[in-house]
């Protein structure tokens, strides 16, 4: 019996990973992350009018996106290293009971 409980919590281990490796797929790699919710939400403030100005946001989609914001964007994220780093950072993350922050809320996860 105890070497069939073993094998289970053994078991688990491969489990989580997998698990783990398809969310982040799913993820990073699916259309609409976070530099695209900004830019929607920086539309959406704009379409607002006074509204978009009191969160800051300055539309400006009709110019472009200015590549050093983008880049700050991508930074802030975590998109400018590679897939896989980010994938190594979120599992020491993971391992040490890091969640992150929210991204609503702006504070940590645990709170």
């Amino acid at each position: 019996m105890l070497a069939y409980i073993l094998k289970r919590l053994l078991l688990m281990i491969p489990t989580l990973f997998g698990v783990l490796l398809l969310t982040f797929v799913v993820i990073q790699f699916v259309p609409g992350g976070p530099v695209e919710q900004y830019m929607a939400e920086a539309r959406a403030a704009k379409a607002g009018g006074a509204e978009g100005a009191a969160f800051g946001f300055e539309y400006r989609g009709d110019k472009g996106v200015d590549a050093k914001r983008l880049a700050e964007i991508k930074a802030l994220y975590g998109f400018d290293k590679s897939a896989p780093e980010r994938f190594w950072i979120m599992l020491k993350q993971y391992l040490s009971f890091d969640l992150g922050k929210s991204f609503f809320q702006n504070k940590p996860v645990w709170d």
